[in-house]
C-alpha cells in the first residue's frame, strides 16, 4: 500500500522492462554468436557484435562515479535503494544507464530509429490531450489533488510535465520535417 500512485509503479514497470530488454539482448547476442566472424561475401572489416561508441565513456564515468558514492556513502541503504518517494539510488540509476545503453545498442536502422521517435511524439500528444481535459475538469481518475488547479496528466508533478513535453518538442518539429521530406519524395516519384 502506497499513498499516491506514482511511487512505485512507474518504477517497477521500467524495472521490468529493463530486465526483458537485457534478457532480449542477451539471448539475441548468445544466439547469433556467428556474428563474430566475418561475412564470406563481405569485405566489412567491422563486422563485430560490439562496436564500441565514444557514447559508452560517459555512462561508464557516470556508473563510475555512482558505485563510487555509494561505496563512501554516511548511509549505505539509502545510496542504495534510495529514500521513500524518491528511490534515486544505485539501483533506480543502474537501471537508467542500462536502459539508455541497451535502447541506444539494439536500435539498429533508421527505421527503428524513425518508429522509436514517433512513438514518444505520439505518447507524448496523449498525454498532452489528457492534460487539456484535466485542466478543463474532464477526468475520469480522482486523483488526491485537484488536476484543474495543477495539470499534471499522469505525470505526479506540472514541472515533469512541462519539462518533458519541452524536451519532447524538438523531436516532434524533427519529425515533421522527416514526414514532410519523405512526403515530397512520394510527390516527385
Amino acid at each position: 500500500n502506497t499513498r499516491s500512485v506514482f511511487e512505485v509503479n512507474k518504477l517497477g514497470v521500467m524495472r521490468i522492462g529493463v530486465i526483458l530488454l537485457l534478457f532480449t539482448y542477451g539471448l539475441d547476442f548468445f544466439l547469433k554468436k556467428d556474428l563474430n566472424k566475418p561475412k564470406k561475401n563481405s569485405n566489412e572489416s567491422n563486422s563485430q557484435p560490439w562496436k564500441t561508441n565514444l557514447i559508452e565513456w560517459p555512462l561508464l564515468l557516470w556508473l563510475g562515479s555512482t558505485l563510487l558514492s555509494t561505496f563512501f556513502s554516511q548511509n549505505l541503504i539509502i545510496s542504495i535503494y534510495g529514500t521513500y518517494d524518491r528511490w534515486e539510488g544505485l539501483l533506480t540509476v543502474s537501471n537508467y544507464i542500462a536502459l539508455f545503453f541497451l535502447t541506444y545498442k539494439l536500435i539498429l536502422s533508421n527505421k527503428q530509429g524513425i518508429f522509436l521517435s514517433w512513438m514518444i511524439v505520439i505518447s507524448t500528444f496523449l498525454s498532452c490531450f489528457y492534460g487539456v481535459a484535466q485542466s478543463l475538469g474532464m477526468d475520469i481518475i480522482k486523483w488526491s489533488l485537484d488536476p484543474t488547479q495543477r495539470v499534471f496528466a499522469s505525470i505526479n508533478n506540472p514541472v515533469h510535465f512541462c519539462a518533458y513535453m519541452g524536451m519532447v518538442l524538438p523531436l516532434c518539429i524533427a519529425c515533421i520535417i522527416h514526414m514532410k521530406e519523405k512526403f515530397n519524395e512520394y510527390k516527385t516519384v
